[in-house]
């Protein structure tokens, strides 16, 4: 009977209605749950759906009596269980629709009060990622959210440029720290394109609930109706967002696969629908997945073992452990258009570069598929960038064509934007960016190496990556990649034109742009594309000098833009403007840059000596810069000026206006030979006018100082090094000058614990840094100056180039400046260093210390010797204990040993049959070992010269080698540990599985058994030879009797392969990779860290892991 009745004569479900008055506890966000110790890494937040309780939307309610209630959010062996590290919350709003207490609601009102209190919840954390779930309405209120989470100037239709600078920005302003660190969002049975019919306004339950005289509020129900033009805007600017916007933002899309009893409301349970269908529940280009689910039942789950749970929930994890990667490939993005913020929006760019788009050569690279590569070069300051400004946005336009747009800007004067590597480590993020599926590549060697874009070996992998990015089905549509100012790539630039070429010629259907000066050498390298086989890689070049007709039409228009503001500012008359102009366009000879610069002196002129004023500039960029460069020679700061530009143009990056001040000291230091007024020091107002001193070299954007131009830094380095860097050794003294002042900056500010964090063993992940940082005068110091000081060209005839000062010198001899520094600061500078995410600089320092030792008198810090031409390439270099003796390794496989009490060689040449890659000398200085390219190990005895044994075979050439007393070396080789006697050597036998120990001469010791299903990964003997630790692939550490052959003990706990193992002194403790610290006996974990990349002092009382952390255990 009840199958047969209307709906309209059905009763109202009055259990349903209870569950639908909701409270004001009820609302806002509430954590389900949150990591014990603090320590959070993510912020999960769950928004539920239309006519849900928030209280109960995410828990599956059992019918069953004697089954509890589990909401999958908090259950400690659901969610919280598989992200431990993660606060997960959930939002609540009122979303009652029907009945005596609905509420009227609107999607932007919902969206906004969550931002507010999120702001709020996230005010000490807004640099933390944030992963959303939504439930159906809960999904479109999280779309709105990235809607107002981003400026509200990207609702105007700016160019492409334009846009993605804003959209990479965020709206830090209003909702500080959401919009941008939002990297994955799980939409769960959300209605993109509208919901079912049977509970619009107008369907069959919303009109029995209204025959009953029950309240209903249509203008939610409105807003989910298919083709809303509310729904339809939403979702069609949230896609845009996630489509262009610089974020990288991992979307996963859940939908309905049964129908719903929607007629339970009123009582009819034959009433069934499907909500929201996979057409309506997806997005397009957006991964998706159903769920064997009813829509009121697609977020609510039985177990850790329900397979729906298993399917949402890995999506969710997927997110979170791809988040990290994802805010740092989108801060890089974000800094490098931040840092060309002037080139990309401060230009007029689309009119005047108008006329290249209708160029023969641009066309034909354009439309020709045998075209794939397009040169643009000219000269400094002629419009290289603008042009390419325009091509992009011109690019961007084409909706038409399916290319996928990706550009990079190189920067001579960043040393984040100036090398092969920033250039394909940003071009493979503007891939992932505009097609998330090519993520997939760099997951994939992220997970292997967190850090596999640091360090020497970052390129070859980025070129790996990028290789298999663009022949990814993703990209068989074609891609344009931009590069800007190739001769401003000042660091790997071969490698970064060997790889254009090679990219060429495997990848026809990717079309470049690049851009330059007219430098033979790259035009030679891109000439090389050209083969017999591959006649379609020659490049198109389009010179800007045999182009100069339209370059000058388009430098009038930019002339007249120029003036005409000038004239809106300041009032020129008619005759005023027409002069200016005129002069402008006599003397500009087709160069923007000359313009532009011309333009800026001008402003702050009156009308009355515009005139008179620009008559005094002469034609010509050089001549320009000469002019500048003698006003400041003769105005009555010169020297400050001077100053400021010698120490700008020797930064190894772009320094800030705090970072300035260090190195410009108050005139009261005598170790200095500036003289800088007390009241510029510290003053940023003061700063700022120093800076605006210095002619148009120099410009400042927000709080960074920037050279106008590369061409501006290339003519003081060129045509005014000696006004700049006056007398003798003059850049040298510059460059002994910024050491200094960086480590008196650095002794006066660091200290321990100086973030205040009373917490010294934290992550530096949870660490917040204090306004104002503390650490911002200096780190620019922290990180460089070492790097100075290895720049610092010595006078070999005084032993020292020393600062005219009697009480202070940049030298390493004992009680010198340096080791004054290291013995009172070292461990402040490496917790700076830390702070910054920057430890692994203060490694790469300490080796170029250590490579900067030579061979000095550690009493006087004079240079004892220097040993001249040897013909050929030396490195490794060594010294023996006892400093008696150098080892030399060559290339060609030579190692020669000098005497250093004599003239002579105390030793015969080692030949060795490869290049020498490391050496260690051995304590008594009796033995050397060789590391070689070729993966061997030699042992060679320096008496006799006789090689006594090889270790072969090694995956990769061996980097490093040492003597140590508990034999430990890295993880880089095999696994091969020396008695400290030096009698005894073990390493893996045949297959990895079993431990080999033999005495030096290579006789056979003992033999330890194993398995080739569980190899040794590390092993080390004890202090005293009578035992040795051998670390498994399966974890586990065992601990051998080397006279007896027994297993002492076994030792678990760890979940991966031991990388490397190490005993203390007294063989109490062993020290385990990964890290585990275990007593002996017992067998008990001391203390365990969850990281890989460690290091362990000498004194074995602090540990160093995961490139930021500093431990005392």
């Amino acid at each position: 009977m009840a199958g047969n009745a209307t709906p309209a004569n059905q009763p109202i479900n009055e259990e349903i209605l209870k569950e639908l008055v909701i409270d004001s506890e009820d609302l806002g966000f509430k954590t389900l749950y949150e990591p014990k110790d603090g320590r959070i890494s993510v912020d999960i937040i769950a928004v539920h759906g239309l006519g849900e309780h928030p209280d109960k939307a995410w828990t599956y309610c059992s019918e069953q009596t004697n089954h509890k209630d589990v909401n999958w959010l908090k259950d400690t062996d659901m969610l919280p269980a598989e992200l431990p590290k993660a606060r997960i919350m959930t939002f609540g709003y009122n979303s009652t629709w029907y009945g005596p207490e609905a509420v009227r609601q609107r999607l932007s009102n919902i969206a906004k009060e969550m931002l507010t209190d999120l702001m709020y919840e996230r005010k000490d954390c807004q640099d933390r990622p944030i992963v959303f779930v939504g439930h159906c309405l809960g999904g479109l209120v999280m779309q709105k959210v990235s809607m107002f989470a981003v400026s509200p100037q990207t609702q105007i239709d700016f160019d492409p440029v334009h846009q993605a600078y804003i959209l990479a920005k965020t709206i830090d302003d209003d909702y500080p720290g959401i919009g941008k660190s939002v990297t994955g969002m799980v939409f769960i049975g959300t209605p993109h394109r509208g919901a079912g019919g049977a509970l619009s306004p107008r369907g069959r339950i919303s009109q029995a609930i209204a025959a009953k005289g029950l309240l209903i509020e249509e203008s939610i129900l409105e807003t989910l109706e298919e083709g809303n033009e509310t729904l339809v805007d939403v979702v069609k600017e949230y896609t845009r967002l996630i489509n262009l916007k610089s974020s990288s933002i991992e979307v996963y899309c859940f939908f309905e696969m049964k129908q719903t009893v929607v007629g339970k409301i009123v009582g009819d349970r034959m009433i069934r629908e499907t909500i929201v269908d996979e057409d309506s529940g997806t997005l397009f280009g957006h991964r998706s997945a159903g769920l064997v689910l009813d829509h009121y039942n697609l977020n609510k789950y039985k177990s850790s073992k329900d397979l729906h749970y298993i399917r949402v929930s890995r999506q969710i994890v997927s997110m979170v452990e791809g988040s990290k990667t994802t805010l740092e490939f989108r801060s890089i993005d974000k800094e490098r258009i931040e840092g060309k913020e002037d080139k990309l929006l401060g230009l007029y760019g689309h009119d005047i570069s108008r006329w290249i788009l209708d160029n023969k050569k641009f066309t034909q690279w354009r439309d020709d598929a045998r075209s794939n590569l397009l040169w643009i070069k000219g000269d400094p300051g002629k419009g290289k960038t603008m042009l390419l400004c325009g091509i992009i946005e011109e690019l961007g336009k084409a909706s038409a064509d399916p290319k996928t747009l990706a550009y990079f800007f190189c920067q001579a004067t960043n040393a984040n934007n100036n090398n092969a590597t920033a250039v394909l480590r940003c071009l493979i993020y503007s891939l992932v960016v505009r097609q998330p599926t090519l993520i997939s590549y760099v997951r994939e060697k992220y997970d292997q190496d967190q850090k596999f874009l640091e360090g020497v070996n970052a390129l070859p992998a980025l070129a790996r990556i990028f290789t298999n990015i663009l022949k990814d089905e993703a990209l068989k549509g074609g891609a344009y990649l931009i590069i800007d100012a190739l001769d401003e790539c000042t660091t790997q630039l071969p490698d970064l034109l060997k790889f254009i070429v090679g990219a060429l010629r495997t990848c026809p259907h990717i079309k470049w742009i690049v851009s330059s000066r007219n430098w033979p050498s790259i035009e030679k390298e891109l000439d090389t594309a050209h083969t017999t086989q591959n006649s379609r890689a020659r490049p198109i070049k389009l010179s800007l000098e045999l182009n100069k007709t339209s370059v000058s039409k388009a430098v009038t228009k930019y002339i007249k833009t120029k003036v005409a503001e000038l004239a809106r500012q300041y009032g020129y008359s008619k005759s005023v403007r027409v002069a200016v102009q005129d002069y402008l366009k006599l003397n500009a000879n087709g160069t923007f840059l000359w313009v532009a610069l011309v333009c800026r002196e001008l402003d702050g002129v009156s009308s009355l000596r515009a005139r008179e004023k620009v008559a005094e500039f002469p034609s010509g960029l050089n001549e320009l810069y000469k002019r500048m460069m003698d006003q400041i020679c003769h105005s009555k700061n010169d020297k400050l000026c001077r100053d400021i530009l010698a120490i700008t143009s020797l930064m190894r990056r772009p320094i800030e206006l705090e970072e300035l001040a260090a190195f410009i000291n108050s005139s009261n230091d005598q170790s200095t030979n500036i003289s800088t007024p007390d009241d510029v020091f510290g003053n940023d107002k003061a700063l700022r006018e120093a800076i605006g001193l210095c002619g148009s070299f120099l410009t400042i954007q927000k709080r960074t100082i920037l050279f106008v131009h590369q061409s501006a830094k290339d003519y003081l380095m060129e045509h005014s090094n000696d006004k700049i860097f006056p007398g003798t050794g003059g850049r040298a003294k510059t460059q002994q000058l910024i050491v200094l002042r960086s480590i008196n900056a650095m002794r006066k500010i660091l200290q321990k614990d100086i973030y205040d964090t009373h917490d010294l063993g934290c992550s530096v992940e949870t660490v917040k840094c204090p306004e104002p940082d503390p650490l911002a005068p200096i780190r620019y110091a922290c990180v460089h100056w070492v790097d100075h000081l290895d720049e610092i060209e010595i006078n070999r005839d005084d032993h020292l180039s020393e600062i005219k000062s009697n009480h202070d010198r940049v030298d390493l001899r004992n009680g010198g400046t340096v080791d004054t520094f290291l013995k009172e600061h070292l461990l402040h500078w490496l917790e700076a260093l830390s702070l910054m995410r920057s430890i692994s600089d203060g490694v790469f320092a300490m080796n170029k210390l250590a490579g900067l030792l030579e061979t000095w008198d550690t009493d006087s810090g004079n240079c004892l010797q220097t040993f001249g031409s040897y013909g050929g390439f030396i490195s490794p270099v060594a010294l023996s204990n006892d400093k008696s003796q150098i080892v030399l390794g060559f290339h060609d496989g030579t190692v020669k040993i000098r005497d250093l009490r004599s003239s002579g060689y105390s030793l015969p040449t080692l030949n060795s049959d490869n290049s020498v890659a490391s050496i260690a000398v051995s304590n008594d200085g009796l033995r050397i070992v060789l590391g070689m390219w070729n993966g061997n190990v030699d042992i060679w005895d320096t008496n006799s010269s006789n090689d006594l044994l090889t270790l072969g075979n090694h995956s990769c050439h061996v980097a490093e080698v040492a003597f140590s007393n508990n034999g430990l070396w890295g993880d880089l080789i095999t696994p091969v540990t020396f008695s400290n006697d030096w009698l005894r050597v073990a390493e893996p036998g045949v297959g990895g599985g079993t431990m080999v120990i033999r005495y030096i001469n290579g006789r056979h010791l003992r033999s330890f058994p194993g398995s080739s299903d569980d190899p040794v990964c590390s092993a080390a003997f004890s202090n005293d030879g009578l035992w040795i630790a051998s670390g498994l692939q399966s974890g586990k550490i065992n601990t051998w009797d080397v006279n007896s052959g027994d297993c002492l003990q076994i030792f678990r706990g760890h979940s991966h392969r031991v990388t490397s193992v190490a005993v203390s002194n007294d063989k109490s403790k062993i020290a385990s990779g990964a890290i585990l610290l275990d007593s002996t006996p017992p067998a008990t974990a001391l203390q365990q860290l969850q990281e890989y990349r460690y290091g362990l002092s000498t004194n074995r009382e602090w540990v160093t892991w995961q490139d930021a952390n500093l431990v005392v255990p």
